[in-house]
């Protein structure tokens, strides 16, 4: 800056320094002419050469200054020129004008164009045509504005290749202040952008390997911004594609602890815990994202610290257990029903044994009370407790889903009269149970446990739908499909019995109500249901040719109905009270390990007029089967017993007498039956508690066959 405004100046020094000598010259000459000739003639010429001589002597003298002058502005400028052409950068400079004035021999190397076909605007021809209007609109901009610039572009090179440019401009002033151009220092940012370019191809490839995983994955900077996400963490927390600082985590989601219930405190977040420093493996929480169903989650995390120790941030992986958790409450609920249907199995074969004992003792009083009409009404009421004690016992059996899956044809008014005691016990007292019967009877073909199965798991839901209380109503009707009953659209025409099932709580909107067969779907707490209820009362529906349909409003109840198709059968009526026994003459071997039950069996098959041999277990009655095997017509036997189970000893009776007739009895469940290959249709088999009639009618049965 110096040396510029020390050419700037030197003009002026010249012109003074001229003025000065000139000015001497003059003065001093003349008074030393005239000091010295006083001729006047020759004081004139002298005058005159003295003039020339001036005049040559004052030319030669400026003659020097401005050569001098000239020789270091050339020299500056050969100095600048060299400097910028020595550089690798390429410098262009531009006047008021906008239009460019110079390039330096980088630039113009690097074009392979002549210093006159880049000036003005010529230069533009090299930009890409891409980038042509953007970096024209960055030219134009800044220099309206007097703002340095930065811009790349790309600009094309003596061998037809384009490169990438990184152009900084900055506007230039004199030493006045006043604006007179810009200067441009370009850079070859070529691999800087392949590098960009491989950098962004490698984050892309590896955001694709990350959103292809079924894991959530997450990172945060060293302030808990959540900088990076897959697309499954999106999918869990419904989060944006966009950086979130900590304090908009809960715009989007809530975190509570595995209990579902307790919120999670900020040091217990395992992207918190991870930020400290702490490793964090299979931490346990409930996400709950805004809008969505809670998703159950495995959290794993560490810290990202770099090479030199510096930290980054955190990263955790997230695993969704949800379906797991559901599958694990599901085997819980498993494990309880099994536990439920072994101890009811173990309570059932007892409690039937008594119950064969009261009602075949029951029978033979009414035998002996006949003609005594206030005896025969204890024994009445003994037996019809007796009834009820089976029917709670077949219930039981139903809800532990020990019931032989076989179907009858049964009338649906009396299985709905039987199970409303047991549906009582199941929904509570602080909730009323209404039921509405038909007077004629409806016969469908079904099967009765997995029928009752259906209304217990409807009344267990209606039950957990009114929490503070409420009406349950279950109506039986019947019901004609003459296509008016869009429900029954694709089923055959003709009369169906329909359930309907009744409750007055909270309801169900219509999302829900669109997914409430599908299996797993609940809306209940975590451990509160597995979502298998109405999915099974749905399948066996469905087995039955029926239709099963939910209606429903919130804030106004729900209503189940259910369509099973009738049979043209009318349900055969058997007299309330039988006091006369049917029998004969033949002799009949019963084998029973209970000897209350070989008593009363033994006792009503003497009453009948039947000869009676009975034996406690197996070895006993495979010695009196030996002796009296020509006579013996029929043997009952038990199923299950000590020393040897009835299967054992039917195949040794087969060894005596291979035409041996037998019925088989007990009073444990199908399961169990089936553990000893007791297949109830494809052998003789009749289960306890023994209806005397129905008893002595299949051992006439058998025997007559």
């Amino acid at each position: 800056m110096k040396d510029k405004n020390w050419l700037g100046r030197m003009p002026i020094k010249i012109v003074l320094l001229y003025l000065i000598l000139s000015s001497i010259w003059v003065v001093f000459s003349n008074v030393a002419l005239r000091f010295f000739i006083s001729d006047i003639n020759l004081l004139s010429r002298i005058d005159t050469y003295k003039d020339w001589s001036f005049i040559a002597v004052s030319s030669l003298f400026l003659y020097v200054l401005l050569s001098r002058y000239l020789s270091m502005i050339i020299e500056r400028e050969k100095r600048y020129q060299t400097l910028a052409d020595s550089g690798q950068a390429l410098v262009w400079l531009a006047g008021t004008d906008k239009l460019c004035n110079y390039f330096n021999k980088t630039w113009l190397e690097f074009t392979g164009r002549t210093l006159e076909q880049e000036m003005g605007n010529g230069w533009v021809e090299g930009v890409h045509p891409e980038d042509l209007q953007r970096c024209l609109d960055i030219y134009v901009g800044s220099f309206d504005r007097r703002e340095k610039f930065s811009m790349d572009y790309r600009l094309r090179r003596q061998d037809g290749e384009y490169r990438w440019l990184q152009d900084d401009g900055s506007p230039c002033y004199d030493n006045d202040g006043e604006f007179i151009g810009y200067i441009g220092f370009c850079l070859d940012v070529t691999k800087d952008k392949q590098l960009e370019v491989e950098l962004a191809k490698n984050n892309e490839f590896m955001a694709a390997i990350l959103d292809c995983l079924s894991d959530g994955v997450v990172a945060c900077d060293k302030d808990g911004t959540l900088s990076l996400f897959n697309r499954s963490t999106r999918e869990f927390h419904g989060l944006p594609e966009k950086p979130l600082s900590p304090d908009q985590w809960s715009d989007y989601y809530d975190l509570f602890e595995k209990d579902g219930i307790t919120r999670m405190k900020t040091e217990n977040i395992p992207l918190f815990r991870t930020l400290q420093g702490e490793d964090v493996t299979d931490q346990e929480m409930v996400i709950v994202p805004n809008g969505a169903k809670p998703l159950t989650l495995l959290a794993t995390g560490r810290q990202l610290v770099s090479r030199s120790g510096e930290k980054l941030g955190a990263v955790v992986t997230m695993h969704d257990v949800t379906m797991v958790k559901a599958l694990e409450e599901q085997l819980r609920q498993s494990h309880k029903m099994e536990s439920i249907g072994t101890l009811a199995g173990g309570v059932a074969h007892d409690f039937n044994n008594i119950l064969t004992v009261i009602g075949g003792a029951c029978t033979l009083l009414k035998m002996e009370v006949a003609g005594n009409p206030e005896q025969m009404k204890l024994v009445n009421q003994i037996s019809s407790s007796a009834d009820r004690g089976a029917k709670l016992t077949h219930s039981l059996l139903a809800f532990s889903r020990k019931q032989t899956i076989s179907k009858q044809t049964e009338n649906l008014c009396n299985i709905v009269k039987i199970m409303q005691d047991f549906l009582g016990r199941i929904i509570g007292e602080d909730v009323l149970l209404t039921t509405y019967l038909p007077d004629e009877a409806l016969m469908v073909m079904i099967d009765r446990g997995q029928i009752e199965q259906v209304l217990m798991n409807l009344a267990a839901n209606a039950r957990d739908a009114m929490p503070n209380g409420g009406i349950l109503n279950i109506t039986v009707s019947r019901v004609e499909n003459n296509g008016s009953l869009p429900e029954l659209e694709g089923c055959r025409s003709g009369d169906f019995a329909m359930i309907s099932v009744s409750d007055t709580g909270e309801g169900i909107d219509n999302a829900t109500q669109k997914r409430i067969f599908e299996p797993f779907f609940t809306t209940k707490l975590m451990g509160k249901g597995t979502g298998l209820g109405l999915s099974m009362a749905y399948g066996i529906i469905r087995q039955h040719d029926g239709v099963i349909q939910v209606g429903s409003e919130p804030g106004v109840g729900t209503i189940f109905k259910i369509y099973l198709p009738l049979r043209d059968q009318k349900e055969k009526q058997e007299p309330a009270h039988l006091v006369t026994l049917s029998g004969g003459t033949e002799t009949i071997l019963v084998v029973e390990d209970n000897p209350e039950v070989l008593a009363i069996s033994s006792g009503l098959l003497e009453r009948a007029g039947y000869l009676v041999l009975s034996a406690l277990d197996g070895v006993e009655a495979l010695e009196l089967f030996k002796r009296e095997a020509d006579r013996i017509s029929l043997v009952v036997l038990d199923v299950i017993m000590p020393v040897m189970n009835g299967i054992e000893v039917f195949e040794k009776l087969k060894a005596y007498k291979k035409d041996v007739k037998v019925l088989f009895a007990s009073g444990y469940t199908a399961d169990i039956l089936n553990k000893y290959g007791v297949v109830q249709e494809s052998v003789n088999f009749i289960s306890k508690p023994l209806s005397p009639p129905i008893f002595l009618k299949r051992v006439r049965t058998l025997i007559n066959d």
